[in-house]
Protein backbone atom coordinates (compact mmCIF):
# COMPACT_ATOMS: atom_id res chain seq x y z
CA UNK A 1 0.00 0.00 0.00
CA UNK A 2 1.74 3.69 -0.81
CA UNK A 3 1.90 5.94 2.03
CA UNK A 4 -0.33 7.79 0.25
CA UNK A 5 -3.17 5.62 0.41
CA UNK A 6 -1.96 4.81 3.93
CA UNK A 7 -2.39 8.30 4.80
CA UNK A 8 -5.98 8.76 3.26
CA UNK A 9 -7.05 5.76 4.74
CA UNK A 10 -5.85 5.72 8.21
CA UNK A 11 -4.61 2.12 8.08
CA UNK A 12 -0.62 1.12 8.80
CA UNK A 13 -0.14 -2.55 7.27
CA UNK A 14 3.10 -4.47 8.93
CA UNK A 15 4.64 -7.24 7.21
CA UNK A 16 2.98 -10.32 7.50
CA UNK A 17 4.07 -13.21 10.23
CA UNK A 18 3.56 -17.13 9.59
CA UNK A 19 4.98 -18.60 6.62
CA UNK A 20 4.86 -21.77 7.61
CA UNK A 21 4.81 -24.06 4.36
CA UNK A 22 4.58 -28.12 5.51
CA UNK A 23 3.99 -30.80 3.30
CA UNK A 24 4.24 -34.48 3.62
CA UNK A 25 4.71 -36.22 6.31
CA UNK A 26 6.10 -33.12 8.08
CA UNK A 27 2.44 -31.45 7.66
CA UNK A 28 1.91 -33.25 10.55
CA UNK A 29 3.56 -31.01 12.75
CA UNK A 30 1.50 -27.91 13.28
CA UNK A 31 4.89 -25.74 13.73
CA UNK A 32 6.93 -27.76 11.32
CA UNK A 33 10.22 -26.71 10.86
CA UNK A 34 11.81 -26.35 6.93
CA UNK A 35 13.62 -29.22 5.40
CA UNK A 36 14.97 -30.49 2.10
CA UNK A 37 11.96 -33.03 0.99
CA UNK A 38 10.46 -32.42 -2.40
CA UNK A 39 6.81 -31.95 -2.73
CA UNK A 40 5.29 -34.91 -4.49
CA UNK A 41 1.75 -35.84 -5.76
CA UNK A 42 -0.42 -37.52 -3.07
CA UNK A 43 1.38 -35.06 -0.06
CA UNK A 44 -0.39 -33.07 1.75
CA UNK A 45 0.40 -29.27 2.19
CA UNK A 46 -0.40 -26.44 4.21
CA UNK A 47 0.22 -22.53 3.65
CA UNK A 48 0.16 -20.58 6.64
CA UNK A 49 0.14 -16.63 6.87
CA UNK A 50 -0.94 -13.94 8.50
CA UNK A 51 -0.98 -9.78 8.73
CA UNK A 52 -0.65 -6.98 11.20
CA UNK A 53 -3.70 -4.22 9.89
CA UNK A 54 -3.47 -1.21 12.02
CA UNK A 55 -1.81 -2.97 14.59
CA UNK A 56 -4.47 -5.92 15.07
CA UNK A 57 -3.58 -9.90 13.87
CA UNK A 58 -5.04 -12.07 11.05
CA UNK A 59 -3.98 -15.12 10.04
CA UNK A 60 -5.13 -17.96 7.02
CA UNK A 61 -3.86 -21.09 6.61
CA UNK A 62 -5.54 -23.20 4.00
CA UNK A 63 -4.68 -26.95 3.44
CA UNK A 64 -3.99 -28.49 -0.12
CA UNK A 65 -3.76 -31.94 -1.65
CA UNK A 66 -0.66 -31.80 -4.14
CA UNK A 67 -2.64 -34.35 -7.02
CA UNK A 68 -5.89 -36.74 -6.01
CA UNK A 69 -6.11 -36.94 -2.53
CA UNK A 70 -6.41 -40.60 -1.42
CA UNK A 71 -9.35 -42.12 0.30
CA UNK A 72 -7.62 -42.03 3.52
CA UNK A 73 -6.54 -38.47 2.97
CA UNK A 74 -10.04 -37.21 1.86
CA UNK A 75 -11.42 -38.69 5.23
CA UNK A 76 -8.63 -37.04 7.17
CA UNK A 77 -9.56 -33.58 5.28
CA UNK A 78 -13.41 -34.14 5.61
CA UNK A 79 -12.67 -34.84 9.58
CA UNK A 80 -10.48 -31.26 9.57
CA UNK A 81 -13.45 -29.55 7.63
CA UNK A 82 -16.33 -30.63 10.06
CA UNK A 83 -13.89 -29.63 13.22
CA UNK A 84 -13.41 -26.12 11.38
CA UNK A 85 -16.65 -25.95 10.37
CA UNK A 86 -18.67 -26.82 14.21
CA UNK A 87 -15.86 -24.55 15.41
CA UNK A 88 -16.98 -21.23 13.48
CA UNK A 89 -20.89 -21.78 14.12
CA UNK A 90 -20.05 -22.31 17.89
CA UNK A 91 -18.39 -19.57 18.37
CA UNK A 92 -21.35 -17.13 18.99
CA UNK A 93 -22.62 -14.56 22.32
CA UNK A 94 -22.83 -16.91 25.33
CA UNK A 95 -20.87 -19.89 24.26
CA UNK A 96 -17.59 -20.75 26.77
CA UNK A 97 -14.30 -21.65 24.94
CA UNK A 98 -13.40 -25.15 26.30
CA UNK A 99 -17.41 -26.16 24.85
CA UNK A 100 -16.74 -24.71 21.58
CA UNK A 101 -13.39 -26.82 21.46
CA UNK A 102 -15.04 -29.91 22.40
CA UNK A 103 -17.92 -29.68 20.57
CA UNK A 104 -15.35 -28.77 17.18
CA UNK A 105 -12.64 -31.51 17.95
CA UNK A 106 -15.40 -34.29 18.58
CA UNK A 107 -15.81 -33.97 15.01
CA UNK A 108 -12.26 -35.38 14.44
CA UNK A 109 -12.78 -38.40 17.48
CA UNK A 110 -16.22 -38.96 15.48
CA UNK A 111 -13.88 -39.72 12.59
CA UNK A 112 -11.78 -41.89 13.96
CA UNK A 113 -9.07 -39.97 13.85
CA UNK A 114 -9.00 -39.03 17.87
CA UNK A 115 -5.20 -40.53 18.34
CA UNK A 116 -4.02 -37.57 15.41
CA UNK A 117 -5.55 -34.63 17.64
CA UNK A 118 -2.35 -32.20 18.49
CA UNK A 119 -3.57 -29.00 19.57
CA UNK A 120 -6.58 -26.78 20.78
CA UNK A 121 -9.07 -25.44 18.27
CA UNK A 122 -7.85 -21.87 18.29
CA UNK A 123 -6.98 -18.63 20.33
CA UNK A 124 -7.72 -14.95 21.08
CA UNK A 125 -6.12 -12.82 18.22
CA UNK A 126 -5.63 -9.11 18.15
CA UNK A 127 -3.10 -6.80 19.18
CA UNK A 128 -1.09 -10.16 19.55
CA UNK A 129 -0.60 -13.00 17.25
CA UNK A 130 -1.74 -15.36 20.07
CA UNK A 131 -3.37 -14.41 22.86
CA UNK A 132 -6.63 -15.02 25.61
CA UNK A 133 -9.07 -16.36 25.41
CA UNK A 134 -7.88 -19.92 24.71
CA UNK A 135 -10.22 -22.45 22.79
CA UNK A 136 -9.03 -25.35 24.45
CA UNK A 137 -9.85 -27.57 26.87
CA UNK A 138 -10.20 -25.82 30.59
CA UNK A 139 -10.65 -22.24 29.51
CA UNK A 140 -14.39 -20.99 30.63
CA UNK A 141 -14.39 -17.64 29.02
CA UNK A 142 -17.56 -16.85 28.17
CA UNK A 143 -17.51 -15.69 24.30
CA UNK A 144 -19.41 -12.30 23.42
CA UNK A 145 -20.01 -10.71 20.31
CA UNK A 146 -17.06 -8.91 18.63
CA UNK A 147 -13.94 -11.07 19.98
CA UNK A 148 -12.20 -12.07 17.78
CA UNK A 149 -10.92 -15.42 17.69
CA UNK A 150 -8.89 -18.00 15.45
CA UNK A 151 -10.09 -21.44 14.15
CA UNK A 152 -7.77 -23.89 13.78
CA UNK A 153 -8.66 -27.44 14.39
CA UNK A 154 -6.60 -29.86 12.62
CA UNK A 155 -5.74 -33.61 12.13
CA UNK A 156 -2.41 -34.88 12.18
CA UNK A 157 -1.52 -38.42 10.94
CA UNK A 158 2.34 -39.09 11.65
CA UNK A 159 2.31 -41.91 8.67
CA UNK A 160 0.58 -39.59 6.26
CA UNK A 161 0.54 -35.53 7.48
CA UNK A 162 -1.69 -33.30 8.67
CA UNK A 163 -4.51 -30.78 7.63
CA UNK A 164 -5.11 -27.70 9.10
CA UNK A 165 -7.43 -24.46 7.63
CA UNK A 166 -7.38 -21.18 9.84
CA UNK A 167 -9.64 -18.26 9.81
CA UNK A 168 -9.59 -15.27 11.70
CA UNK A 169 -13.27 -15.07 13.06
CA UNK A 170 -15.37 -12.31 14.60
CA UNK A 171 -17.58 -14.06 17.42
CA UNK A 172 -21.59 -12.81 16.27
CA UNK A 173 -24.62 -13.21 18.20
CA UNK A 174 -25.97 -16.93 16.38
CA UNK A 175 -22.55 -18.22 15.20
CA UNK A 176 -19.04 -17.09 14.22
CA UNK A 177 -18.51 -14.64 11.42
CA UNK A 178 -14.92 -15.41 9.21
CA UNK A 179 -13.40 -12.28 7.92
CA UNK A 180 -10.70 -15.03 5.42
CA UNK A 181 -12.37 -15.36 2.16
CA UNK A 182 -10.31 -18.29 0.55
CA UNK A 183 -11.96 -21.69 -0.45
CA UNK A 184 -12.05 -24.49 2.21
CA UNK A 185 -13.85 -27.24 0.38
CA UNK A 186 -11.58 -30.47 -1.27
CA UNK A 187 -12.44 -30.65 -4.41
CA UNK A 188 -11.41 -26.10 -4.55
CA UNK A 189 -8.15 -27.35 -2.38
CA UNK A 190 -6.33 -29.67 -5.35
CA UNK A 191 -2.89 -28.76 -7.33
CA UNK A 192 -2.08 -30.79 -9.70
CA UNK A 193 1.66 -30.86 -10.54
Amino acid sequence: MSRELRDVVGVTIDPPFGGLVPFGKRSAFPHAVPSRDRLAKGDALILSFGARVGGYNVECERSFSIGPPSDRARRLYEAMLAAHDTGVAEMKDGAVAEDVDAKALDQIRAAGFESFLRHRTGHGIGLEGHEPPWIAEGDKTVLRPGMTLSCEPGVYDPDFGGFRHSDTVVVGKERGEVLNRYPTRLEEMVIEI
